[in-house]
C-alpha cells in the first residue's frame, strides 16, 4: 500500500507565517515593553533616592540651627531687607554646623525658589548676617528642577497657627519651635518636611 503523504498548501502556510509573525511581534513588544518599565523604575527609584537624601539633609541641618552669638547683630532664619519680612514663604535662611570639603565650623545656608527650581546657597558665618553679600557667595546649588511649588510656615509656639511670613521681633534671639517645608515638582508633592529645632525658643 502506498502511503499518501500531505504537504502544507499555500493557505495554510500563509497562516503559519502570519501566527509566527504575531509571535514575534508580541515577543518584541513584550521585550521593550520590559525595558521601558525597567527604565521608568530606575528613574523613578532615582528620583526617590535623591528625595530621601535632600529631605534627610534639610531635616538635619535645620533641626541643627543655632541662635547666633550676641556679635552677630540678628537672628537666624533671616532675610533682613528693609520693609520685608524676615522669613518668608519662599525662602529661608539659618545657622548650623557644618561639615565639608573646603567647609567647616557654622554655616549660614540659604534655601530659595528661582524659577522651577530649589537652590541651596552657604556661606561661612563671619560674626555678622549681611544678606546683600549673598551673590558673592556664588550661584546656589540646584536640589530640585522642575519645581512647582516651595512654601515654608512658622510656628513660633507649639499650639500657634502656622505662620507664612515672620517680622525681626518675632526671631530675636530664638528660633521657631517648628518650621515646615512643601515641596511640589514633576507633578508630585514630596512628604512635608517638619522640622523642629533643637534650640527652638532659646531666649
Amino acid at each position: 500500500m502506498v502511503s499518501e503523504q500531505r504537504g502544507l498548501t499555500l493557505v495554510e502556510l500563509l497562516i503559519v507565517l502570519v501566527v509566527l509573525s504575531l509571535i514575534s511581534l508580541g515577543t518584541v513588544t513584550a521585550l521593550r515593553t520590559i525595558g521601558s518599565t525597567q527604565e521608568r523604575l530606575s528613574e523613578t527609584t532615582t528620583r526617590v533616592d535623591e528625595l530621601r537624601q535632600i529631605s534627610q539633609f534639610l531635616r538635619s541641618s535645620l533641626r541643627q540651627a543655632v541662635v547666633p552669638p550676641q556679635s552677630a547683630g540678628g537672628a537666624t532664619w533671616a532675610i533682613p531687607r528693609p520693609g520685608l519680612p524676615v522669613a518668608t514663604r519662599d525662602e529661608v535662611v539659618w545657622l548650623a554646623p557644618f561639615d565639608s570639603a573646603g567647609l567647616a565650623g557654622l554655616t549660614f545656608f540659604r534655601l530659595y525658589r528661582e524659577g522651577d527650581t530649589l537652590r541651596l546657597q552657604l556661606r561661612v558665618y563671619r560674626d555678622e548676617f549681611d544678606h546683600a553679600a549673598w551673590p558673592l557667595a556664588g550661584e546656589g546649588e540646584v536640589l530640585v528642577d522642575g519645581l512647582e511649588e516651595f512654601s515654608i510656615a512658622y510656628r513660633l509656639a507649639y499650639d500657634d497657627a502656622w505662620q507664612t511670613s515672620l517680622v525681626e521681633e518675632d526671631l530675636l534671639n530664638r528660633l521657631p519651635v517648628s518650621l515646615r517645608i512643601v515641596i511640589k515638582a514633576d507633578g508630585r508633592y514630596w512628604p512635608d518636611i517638619v522640622v523642629s529645632p533643637d534650640q527652638a525658643g532659646v531666649l
